[in-house]
């Protein structure tokens, strides 16, 4: 079959409606969809997505965007949450809809991108690495975070340690968190360009945030999360993207006690799901996250250095 003419643009809010009616007949079709008022409203600002329009059928697939900074050298990550594409013109349009994104993305100076895989869309995988991406991560995800009641989620926060305070991180912790990004820097050999004023426009951003933890007073740990909508999990949904803890105080629940307490924060303001990526070998954090209810779901792929 002749590929047909396609066009591509940014995705705006007056796409949703047309883009459920695409992703009810994806397979495997999502379990929650999102409403169309919530889309619309995730779509209202620049930097959704991308568009492949039709000329005679109008929207034929769409890849949506999670935009974030890092909190450990403030670049902004571009990661691929979406791609709906028709089983139809799965082969014809998905490749090119990827480098679409990719073009895209570079020329707004995105230095990391990534796509995620959901199960049972290898599809996409092969899509994906014919476009450049590669280093396969796993996803994790857990689903429904818990009944909320009066603002506060219920059925599983641990009891907190005796001394460990949780709560959310804010402008005057820009220090402490800069500090124990150093710490985490140091003891893997990764790089950090992290200061004050980077932890601070990671704190300041409207979808990014952090949890810190205080070990009799003093700062013991955190995790930086960061907000997303996805079509393909049903609305809001929460991604764990870094978990510290200073060495001296690990194995005393640190680490549970902030994860738990930014689910909790998600759940009441809304999010449905959580997830993370991780390198698939590594069991200690495999076995951790599944007893906080996660499970694999998926994997990502990641566009390397010498290809953007």
């Amino acid at each position: 079959m002749t590929p047909r003419p396609v066009d591509f643009r940014g995705l705006t809010s007056g796409d949703a409606t047309a883009a459920l009616a695409l992703l009810a007949g994806a397979r495997p079709a999502p379990a929650v969809m999102a409403s169309a008022e919530a889309t619309a409203a995730a779509w209202s600002a620049p930097g959704a997505g991308f568009a492949a329009i039709d000329q005679d059928r109008g929207l034929t697939a769409l890849a949506t965007l999670h935009l974030a900074p890092s909190i450990y050298t403030g670049a902004d990550w571009a990661h691929i949450e979406d791609v709906v594409v028709p089983s139809t013109v799965g082969a014809q349009l998905t490749e090119p809809l990827l480098r679409h994104a990719l073009t895209e993305l570079a020329a707004r100076g995105f230095p990391q991108t990534s796509v995620g895989i959901p199960p049972g869309q290898e599809w996409l995988a092969v899509a994906a690495r014919a476009a450049g991406f590669v280093d396969e991560l796993l996803y994790m995800g857990r689903g429904a975070l818990g009944e909320v009641r009066g603002g506060v989620p219920t059925g599983w926060r641990s009891a907190m340690p005796a001394g460990l305070s949780v709560r959310a991180a804010h402008d005057g912790d820009a220090a402490a968190l800069e500090e124990l990004v150093a710490v985490f820097a140091r003891e893997f050999g990764y790089p950090s360009g992290a200061d004050t004023a980077t932890v601070r426009d990671f704190l300041g951003r409207p979808n990014t945030g952090a949890m810190i933890a205080e070990l009799e007073g003093e700062p013991a740990g955190f995790i930086a999360t960061s907000s997303a909508f996805s079509l393909h999990y049903g609305g809001p949904t929460l991604m764990l993207d870094d978990l510290v803890v200073r060495p001296e105080a690990r194995r005393r629940g640190i680490a549970r006690a902030l994860v738990e307490g930014s689910l909790e924060s998600a759940a009441a303001r809304g999010a449905m799901t959580a997830r993370l990526w991780m390198q698939g070998d590594d069991e200690v954090a495999r076995r951790f996250y599944a007893s906080l209810g996660f499970s694999a779901d998926g994997h990502v792929l990641m566009l390397p250095e010498d290809a953007r």
